[in-house]
C-alpha cells in the first residue's frame, strides 16, 4: 500500500474518534475504556504475530517499544480520553495537530534531519493558532474560575500532543526493523497492560451490568477502526517516512472532528476556534506541506 494513503486513512479515522469517544464516555469510565479497546485489539492481532522471532528483539529494540508505548498509548491517549470528560472533543484534534512543530524540533536535534525554513515558519504560525485555542476558555469567559475545567481539559489535550510526539520518535527506528503486525501487537498488549490497574479502580464505582448502547458504539470503533485498522496503516506509513512528514498528516483530524460532532455532540466551533484553526491551515499553506512532493515519489514506486 502506499505509505501517504495509509497515513490518511489512519488521521481520517482518528479525527471522527474523539467525538465518538466522548459520546461512549457517557456510559464507560475511560481507563476501562481503554483496557477492552486494546485488549481486544491485540488478541485479535495475535494470529498476524504467528512465526515472529521476538528473540530477534535487542535490548535497545524493547526499551524504545515500551517506552513509545508508555508515550504514545498509556500518556497520550489516557491523557486524552480524561480531556474528553472536561471539554469539547473538537478542541482535541485541533490542538494534537500541533505536535508538527515538535516532531520538526525534535526530529532536527535526534533524528538529524535537515531544517526546512518554510516548513518551519508555517508551523510556527500553526502553533499561534493551537496556544489560542488552548487558551480560549479565558477570552471566552473572562475569568480563571469560570473557565478553569475547560482549560484543564485542554491542556490535557497539549500533554496528550507531546506523549504523541514523543512515540513517534521513540517507534521511529524500530518501526523499520520489525513489520507493523508485530509492532502494533506489541503496543495494544503493553497498553493494555499499563490501563489494567486504572482499570481495577473504577471497578469500585462502576460495573460491566452499565455499559449501554453509546458504550458499546464506542467500543466497537475503538477495537476495530481505532485501533486495529489505524494503527496498522499507521505503523506501517511509519516506518516508510520521516518524522516531520508523519506529524502533517494530523492537519485531517479537525476536518473530521468537527464533521462528527456536531450532529453527534451538537458542538459548534466557537469564534475562537475558528481563528485558531485559521491560524493553523495558515500555517500548513505556508509550509507548503512538503508531502506534496513526498506522494508523488511514493506514488510512482508503489505503481510503476
Amino acid at each position: 500500500m502506499n505509505p501517504v494513503l495509509a497515513m490518511i486513512i489512519a488521521n481520517v479515522i482518528w479525527g471522527a474518534a474523539a467525538p465518538i469517544f466522548k459520546y461512549a464516555l457517557n456510559d464507560i469510565p475511560p481507563f476501562t475504556f481503554l483496557f477492552i479497546r486494546f485488549f481486544i485489539a491485540a488478541f485479535i492481532f495475535y494470529p498476524t504475530i504467528k512465526g515472529f522471532n521476538f528473540r530477534s528483539l535487542s535490548n535497545k529494540d524493547w526499551i524504545e517499544i515500551i517506552l513509545g508505548t508508555i508515550m504514545g498509548f498509556t500518556i497520550h491517549i489516557g491523557l486524552l480520553f480524561v480531556g474528553l470528560q472536561k471539554t469539547e472533543s473538537i478542541n482535541s484534534s485541533v490542538i494534537v495537530i500541533g505536535s508538527p512543530i515538535l516532531l520538526f524540533i525534535f526530529s532536527v536535534l535526534f533524528l538529524h534531519e535537515k531544517i526546512h525554513k518554510k516548513l518551519l515558519g508555517g508551523l510556527l504560525i500553526s502553533t499561534v493558532g493551537v496556544l489560542f485555542i488552548v487558551f480560549s476558555p479565558l477570552l471566552l469567559n473572562g475569568s480563571l474560575k469560570e473557565s478553569s475545567t475547560d482549560l484543564e481539559g485542554n491542556l490535557l489535550y497539549l500533554g496528550s500532543m507531546i506523549g504523541n510526539v514523543l512515540s513517534i520518535l521513540l517507534f521511529k527506528r524500530v518501526a523499520t526493523k520489525i513489520s507493523p503486525y508485530a509492532l502494533t501487537f506489541l503496543s495494544f498488549a503493553i497498553s493494555s497492560a499499563t490501563f489494567f490497574p486504572f482499570m481495577i479502580r473504577e471497578l469500585g464505582s462502576w460495573n460491566f451490568t452499565m455499559l449501554g448502547s453509546e458504550g458499546m458504539i464506542g467500543i466497537f470503533y475503538g477495537v476495530f477502526f481505532s485501533s486495529a485498522i489505524a494503527y496498522y496503516l499507521y505503523f506501517y506509513g511509519l516506518s516508510k517516512m520521516s518524522g516531520e512528514e508523519v506529524g502533517i498528516f494530523g492537519y485531517l483530524n479537525p476536518i473530521f472532528t468537527v464533521l462528527v460532532a456536531i450532529p453527534l455532540l451538537k458542538e459548534i466551533p466557537s469564534l475562537y476556534f475558528i481563528i485558531g484553526s485559521v491560524f493553523i491551515f495558515t500555517g500548513m499553506m505556508v509550509s507548503e506541506l512538503k508531502v506534496h512532493v513526498h506522494f508523488i515519489h511514493q506514488f510512482k514506486g508503489t505503481h510503476r
